[in-house]
């Protein structure tokens, strides 16, 4: 009877510490990342979060912010939901988003906990230590560095309410599937299996489609810790009940994707057309893509952090570079070390797989870029994991002789520490624009983003020598993207800061036009008509940004002409070109942009063309066909619709206007 007491004690006390270290841990996180909470947007966060500045504004409603969001298959309400409440709550500022990330990482350490702590009680090595064990583990997670450019990168909230939903939707099959397996009532397991779970994932897909990986992970932890050599004694119910949620939630989808996939494979692969590598390529990098996540991981060094890494090198074979096979042979051997060990340390093989299918749907086949932090974010758990089955699997023998379990608690904890000073350090540095973009650059010399974003707030703030030096270091890289590039930038950083380019870098540039073109000359293009809008630029006036904008598109002839950067820039040459007075070579562009796959102000652009041109019949055809792609719950796209009618109907003086040549 003392000794059941006594047990009961030391639960209760193992219980009240870790809940005392995870309100600790909860404390630091938040001091940690205060101070970045006031730092810039970035990257995409404009363009993602203007539908919302317009719902505020009232120029669009609540609906279209939610459901007109053209990322991923579901259009991500959920996370579209939770960001329209905190710039109704805390106005359009960085801060208001980025605090509602911190409290979105928040209530991710805890659903990370808690899963880890149902995970631990599995495994017969930890289920002693399993409360103290899991809060150190989900400490790490919310003070690891890693996850500063998830937290302060506004629109990763999207990354973030998929991980929430997806560590609880795993949780609650750990509680269905540990109440199976102590033989309990099955009315319990069942609502858990078959209402929570799918309730819970669907939640996830609707903040992003990474949360579809939740089946995959559940089947993980069912290999790990409750499918054994004597699972053929368990009630016919149970497996029953587990082979219908198997079916229902993880084979039926994956025959569903299969399909969609045979039946339509451009809808998942189409993106390729628009990227600089193959699909046979991205499934060479990734492999290094991984190993270098787990580094950072592992050792988050500062020369390994960081928020752009568009310079990490594509893998072109095997052998090139020569760390592609290697990587891909770590993994095969990891993966074969953990199959191995599976019964002796469980959570091992759990966290390592874990890890693998976390990163299954952003580290495979998609058309996704190479290589970001942010995919980190849920498989991080499964890496901390595999960390602790292996620490333990290791010091086995050693603690048969000595206690170790509060002496290795105090030097996780000690860890833990540390971690959250350098996410401090991370967050101080991106509580300032030019810090942020300093970084970057000193760590990704090779980063065409950071280095023009840096050159480009470098002129802002009164520093073109320091812009001049950062562009001219592009086009020394051995790449031809990125001298071309690197050109396109140095006419683009010539305008805006003297409105003077330099001769000769439209045609350098033209000169190393490669068979395909990507959204980033497609950006540059866009920025250099409207630079030209305000004035023009010498050595870089619009018919001559047209003239290079069209020879460079036309050398794309490795892609169709439907796909988005080749029509976007036609619609770009052909603005440029009636920006310089030439309506007839404006229209020829302008009719080649109208593409199957192009939008709307393509077509309305090409109806002003033809009235331009007096070619009023073509521009109500046109207008018709514009009609019939805007977006009909959209206030902004009905009132341009509108507009542009009042264009053909009343603007006879233009529509009678001789076209002009040159």
């Amino acid at each position: 009877m003392e000794q059941i007491q006594a047990a009961e004690h030391s639960a209760q006390h193992a219980v009240r510490a870790a809940t005392v270290l995870m309100l600790l841990a909860l404390l630091l996180t938040v001091l940690a990342y205060w101070i970045g909470l006031s730092g810039p947007f970035v990257l995409d966060d404009a363009n993602n979060l203007s539908p919302i500045l317009a719902w505020l504004q009232g120029a669009d409603t609540w609906q279209q912010v939610l459901l007109g969001n053209a990322s991923g298959l579901f259009y991500r309400p959920l996370s579209m939901a939770t960001l329209m409440f905190s710039a109704w709550a805390g106005g359009y500022t960085p801060f208001a988003f980025k605090l509602g990330n911190l409290v979105m990482h928040l209530l991710c350490g805890l659903a990370g906990w808690r899963m880890l702590r149902r995970a631990f009680d599995c495994d017969t090595h930890f289920r002693r230590h399993a409360d103290i064990v899991a809060a150190l583990l989900a400490a790490a997670w919310l003070l690891h560095p890693l996850n500063a450019s998830t937290v302060l990168y506004a629109v990763q909230r999207m990354a973030q309410v998929s991980t929430l939903f997806t560590l609880a939707a795993v949780w609650a099959y750990l509680v269905a599937r540990k109440t199976m397996a102590q033989e309990r009532t099955r009315r319990g397991a069942a609502i858990g299996l078959f209402v929570v779970f799918p309730l819970l994932t669907l939640l996830g897909l609707l903040g992003k489609e990474n949360a579809a990986v939740a089946p995959a992970l559940c089947l993980v932890f069912e290999l790990a810790y409750f499918h054994r050599a004597d699972a053929g004694t368990a009630r016919q119910r149970d497996k029953r009940m587990l082979g219908i949620f198997y079916a229902l939630f993880l084979l039926l989808p994956l025959l569903l994707a299969t399909i969609a996939f045979l039946t339509n494979p451009d809808r998942f692969l189409g993106g390729y057309a628009i990227r600089d590598f193959t699909l046979g390529q991205r499934l060479l990098t990734e492999p290094r893509v991984l190993i270098d996540y787990i580094q950072s991981i592992l050792l988050p060094m500062g020369s390994n952090l960081g928020f752009y890494h568009d310079d990490f090198p594509v893998s072109t074979s095997l052998s090139s570079p020569p760390s592609t096979a290697l990587s891909l042979l770590v993994l095969i051997a990891v993966s074969a070390l953990a199959i191995g060990l599976r019964k002796r340390a469980p959570s091992l093989f759990a966290g390592w797989f874990f890890f693998l299918v976390a990163h299954s749907i952003e580290s495979s086949v998609f058309p996704l870029e190479l290589y970001f932090e942010h995919r980190n974010y849920l498989p991080a758990f499964g890496l901390l994991l595999a960390v602790a089955g292996v620490v333990e699997l290791l010091t086995r023998r050693l603690r048969s002789r000595m206690p170790l379990w509060k002496a290795g608690s105090i030097a996780a904890g000690v860890c833990v520490l540390a971690l959250g000073v350098a996410t401090h350090a991370r967050a101080w540095v991106w509580a300032d624009e030019g810090r942020l973009l300093e970084r970057e650059a000193t760590q990704h010399p090779g980063s065409l983003r950071a280095n023009t974003q840096l050159a480009f707030y470098a002129i802002q703030h009164g520093k073109p020598n320091l812009a001049n030096a950062l562009i001219d270091g592009l086009l020394e890289s051995p790449d031809p993207r990125v001298r071309e590039l690197g050109f396109l930038n140095r006419v683009l950083a010539g305008c805006v800061a003297s409105g003077n380019a330099r001769s000769g870098d439209l045609q350098k540039a033209v000169e190393l036009a490669r068979p395909r073109v990507t959204l980033e000359e497609m950006h540059v293009f866009s920025d250099l008509a409207q630079v030209n809008e305000q004035r023009t630029c010498n050595g870089a006036g619009p018919i001559a940004l047209a003239d290079a904008a069209v020879a460079i598109v036309d050398a794309a002839h490795g892609q169709s002409d439907n796909i988005q950067p080749k029509w976007s820039m036609r619609l770009t040459a052909a603005r440029l070109y009636a920006n310089g007075g030439n309506w007839k070579l404006a229209l020829k562009q302008a009719e080649l942009a109208w593409q199957p796959g192009a939008d709307a102000p393509v077509g309305a652009f090409l109806v002003r063309a033809y009235v331009h041109n007096g070619m009023h019949a073509e521009a109500e055809r046109t207008y018709s066909e514009v009609a019939g792609k805007i977006n009909r719950k959209s206030a902004a796209d009905r009132s341009g619709l509108e507009e542009l009618k009042k264009f053909i109907d009343h603007d006879s003086r233009a529509a009678d206007k001789p076209a002009r040549s040159e």
